[in-house]
């Protein structure tokens, strides 16, 4: 595995009760105007504060700004859908709120109350697929131990609860007995599967996942969609770069519409209209989400 791979995941800790909040107290969170962005997305609670909330971030490559003054509060214990059309600053905006991209101005960014620094063994990243390099030789149960790291600390000794750790977190995405395979020999789908194991195995109260359905064949996307929904019911709060609208009205609780500016957020059937997604993807709505809004008709 290429140095890239752990330098972008944070430090880690063992799995441990974590607070929990109300999942049945969220409050719908949508934009009163299609096409404006929400200044005040969701009311802050003084008791438990969001696994994460971002005031006026922006971010811009060159000339070209990606992100423009994000608003955004998290719910906790929800899975959430981060959804929008391509280039509308889905992975920028996990990459800059973990200072994996240097945002412009005084951002407030928060998780769980408290600076990044103070809380990052709370949090767990899983990458996208592109940004790691396969070739690198080393083993699948090695990968996911990488994950322990935080707990094991750099260059110290991997003991044998740790190798249990690993395998029972590959035992879980399937994957248990491939442990000593080479890493670059799985497939696409199997490569996805082996580094939700190195996440899940950080036992952490807020997960982000960048694309984690993306090219992978349909025993993957079952795995995966099952352990995530596994960690929501646990009390964790997952949010996840999405592209399928169609498997984000099935199977998620909250979604994040964004285009560059948060369009929309709240529970899904509120924020997946065809009006809102027809804003969102410049008037082009996808054919599975008006199947799915079209009321049915009796002729």
């Amino acid at each position: 595995m290429h140095s890239r791979a752990p330098s972008i995941d944070l430090p880690v800790q063992p799995a441990r009760p974590a607070p929990r909040g109300n999942r049945e107290s969220v409050q719908p969170i949508v934009g009163g105007q299609v096409g404006a962005a929400i200044t005040n997305p969701m009311p802050s609670d003084p008791i438990t504060p969001p696994p994460l909330r971002v005031s006026g971030l922006t971010l811009a490559y060159g000339d070209e700004r990606v992100l423009d003054d994000i608003q955004l509060e998290l719910p906790t214990s929800q899975l959430i859908a981060i959804v929008g059309p391509n280039g509308a600053g889905k992975s920028s905006l996990l990459r800059s709120v973990l200072g994996l991209a240097q945002s412009q101005g005084n951002p407030v960014v928060e998780f769980f109350g408290q600076r990044l620094t103070e809380v990052r063994r709370r949090i767990a990243f899983m990458p996208q697929r592109e940004r790691v390099d396969w070739n690198f030789p080393t083993r699948v149960v090695d990968v996911v131990t990488m994950g322990l790291y935080g707990e094991i600390g750099w260059l110290r000794r991997i003991r044998g609860h740790h190798r249990n750790a690993a395998l029972a977190a590959l035992e879980r995405v399937g994957m248990a007995e491939l442990a000593t395979r080479q890493i670059g020999e799985l497939s696409g789908g199997q490569q996805k599967r082996v580094f939700l194991a190195r996440t899940l195995v950080q036992g952490a109260d807020l997960f982000l996942l960048d694309e984690p359905f993306a090219g992978v064949d349909a025993r993957s996307e079952e795995i995966i969609a099952r352990e995530l929904q596994a960690l929501r019911d646990a009390g964790s709060t997952v949010a996840v770069v999405h592209h399928d609208l169609t498997a984000v009205r099935r199977s998620f609780d909250y979604c994040v519409l964004l285009n560059r500016r948060v369009l929309a957020a709240g529970p899904v059937a509120e924020v997946l209209t065809a009006e809102r997604v027809a804003d969102a993807y410049d008037g082009v709505v996808p054919l599975a989400l008006l199947d799915a809004t079209r009321p049915e008709t009796i002729d």
